[in-house]
């Protein structure tokens, strides 16, 4: 098993808590073996998609930083970490995420000892948008109080992005190597008052449905007896919606019918009067405390959230921050403040069988038996069935000139551009992206890597 937890690995969790952001402190002070300089300068710098992040950290070494992540405790996996060739100087990888992993807010992070900060890239879009300031030599960030950063001095900082959507804008700026699948759904929140057969419904919402509403004219609004198979319930449902910068925001509103670079936008705007968006991906713990903060009409009220069942289903079982699990068990305790019997229920768009978990006991499937990952080679992920496929891959992104041509940087093109042969392709790492919830399939729909894990399957302008 290549994981394991070994509590006096100094080297693999200084490496972790670079990966996070916390680390450049720590470093000073942290003791090492004096056989020889930790490697960090020479490190691939990753930023960008929540949805990998707990993967990439643990391609760092440990997931998460020994008790950096919100809540406490010591939930850390320790991993053997990912590294290139010894043709290529055995280059490891650092992995910064979305957000803060103690405070869960934006911040500015510094990844080179020495070197200037910069804003924390929050999500998919926030990432390509620094690697396409590395490319176009423009100024990135500013927002954080961490002062623009050029893209000249971002690129000795910075080398690639986790990506969980394919950019809308057209060019060849950025080249996408998928490592991974995922499959998107939603979360239900169901008010204490909620009828049972609505929470039923809710589980269950049609693509029709689901469409409506997210667009106009229903504006993130369906009301009681106007949603369902059959139309008979007694609730209504509202909609909420993840922070816009997020490539799993993106997925999801292009399922919803938006296109292009806006559609996360686009999305939000819809629903905007529900004042329910913005939210962190995968934080089911936060989506509770927002909704009960609300004004519902009633205590019937169910908001649905889209999710990353990959997601989801790691921090269930112990792998990555744990950000879902109160909401999950017991939303009315540990500070999230729901009101006693509500429930949070997964739900899965036209009721699509095989399901990758089990609707009526809300459950993943292989929960149960303690086998981490939720995949059938027969089941909704990697089945064309339009326009409801929810499928998808998940990306690590970087300048095109990094990972082909003579001046490549062949380094970060051994771990992550170099088709089957890829470091990150290896079974070590495909078993660790197991791990945390998430497959092997490259054909997911409208998006196919005939290529497979590591290839250079697409090129965008962003």
């Amino acid at each position: 098993m290549f994981s394991f937890r070994q509590k006096t690995a100094r080297i693999i969790g200084a490496a972790a808590m670079l990966g996070t952001g916390l680390g450049l402190a720590q470093l000073a002070t942290t003791s090492t073996a004096a056989h020889a300089d930790p490697s960090f300068g020479t490190a691939k710098v990753l930023v960008g998609s929540d949805t990998i992040q707990d993967l990439g950290n643990a391609w760092a070494g440990a997931s998460p930083t020994p008790f950096a992540a919100a809540g406490g405790g010591d939930r850390t996996v320790y991993a053997a970490p990912l590294h290139s060739s010894s043709a290529t100087f055995g280059a490891s990888v650092i992995s910064y995420d979305a957000v803060n992993p103690q405070s869960q807010t934006a911040d500015c992070i510094a990844t080179r000892t020495g070197g200037g900060s910069f804003d924390r890239p929050n999500g998919s879009g926030a990432g390509r948008n620094a690697l396409l300031a590395v490319v176009n030599g423009t100024n990135f960030g500013g927002n954080q109080g961490c002062g623009a950063v050029s893209g000249v001095t971002l690129a000795s900082y910075l080398d690639a992005s986790r990506s969980s959507s394919l950019s809308g804008t057209s060019g060849t700026a950025l080249d996408y190597m998928p490592i991974a699948s995922d499959y998107v759904q939603y979360v239900a929140w169901c008010g204490a008052g909620t009828p049972a057969a609505d929470c039923t419904s809710a589980k269950q919402l049609s693509q029709a449905d689901l469409q409506a509403l997210y667009t106009a004219p229903k504006n993130g609004k369906l009301a009681a007896g106007t949603w369902g198979a059959p139309a008979v319930t007694a609730s209504d449902l509202y909609a909420c919606s993840i922070q816009t910068g997020s490539g799993t925001a993106g997925f999801f509103a292009n399922r919803m019918g938006y296109a292009g670079s806006t559609a996360p936008t686009d999305l939000q705007s819809a629903i905007a009067a529900q004042n329910c968006t913005g939210l962190e991906e995968n934080g089911l713990n936060g989506f509770v405390t927002k909704v009960a903060s609300l004004p519902p009409a009633t205590n019937k009220d169910i908001y649905v959230l889209a999710v990353s069942m990959g997601s989801e289903i790691a921090q269930h079982n112990g792998f990555g921050s744990d950000r879902s699990t109160q909401a999950l068990t017991n939303p009315s305790a540990g500070g999230l403040t729901a009101p006693a019997g509500t429930t949070i229920n997964f739900g899965v768009v036209n009721n699509l069988a095989p399901l990758p978990y089990d609707v009526t006991a809300n459950t993943c499937k292989n929960f149960l038996n303690g086998n981490v990952s939720c995949w059938s080679p027969s089941g909704p992920n990697g089945t064309a069935i339009a326009p409801t496929n929810y499928g998808r891959l998940l990306f690590v992104v970087a300048p095109s000139n990094k990972v082909a041509g003579v001046f490549r940087d062949k380094a970060l093109t051994d771990l992550f551009a170099s088709g089957a042969a890829s470091e990150v392709c290896q079974s070590t790492y495909t078993a660790l992206a197991d791990q945390y919830g998430f497959g092997q399939t490259y054909v997911n729909g409208t998006q196919t890597a005939a290529g497979g894990c590591g290839s250079i399957a697409f090129q965008r302008g962003g």
